[in-house]
């Protein structure tokens, strides 16, 4: 009896973690579509783009380009960034951060890596 009711609360305590991960991914939906337009914009504009997802970091996107076309392709972030209603944002560490133009979305942001090749 004992070891049953063990079992259900583990289940349930599973349950419950799933339930809570699977709306958190289902609110970051619009923001995965629209990484996804971006890294799609991004790669016809010649630079190789992909959106990636997770729980713990969320919405980001990665891009390869060679060392020496690094500021054009940092040109094309901005105009494509432009085109999805964002201003990319070049912090100090590389990171590029790509933010809502409308204040009241500031935190549904989306982090960029560049690497080069």
């Amino acid at each position: 009896m004992q070891r049953t009711r063990l079992h259900t609360q583990a289940a349930m305590a599973i349950m419950t973690i799933c339930q809570s991960q699977l709306a958190t991914l289902n609110r970051a939906v619009p923001l995965i579509e629209e990484a996804e337009g971006i890294a799609d914009a991004l790669t016809a504009a010649g630079l190789k783009t992909t959106a990636h997802y997770s729980l713990v970091h969320g919405v980001s996107l990665r891009a390869e380009v060679p060392i020496d076309l690094l500021r054009n392709a940092m040109n094309t972030v901005h105009d494509i960034a432009a085109d999805f209603g964002r201003t990319a944002i070049r912090e100090e560490t590389g990171r590029i951060i790509l933010v809502q133009k409308r204040h009241e979305e500031i935190n549904r942001t989306i982090e960029m890596t560049i690497e080069e090749i």
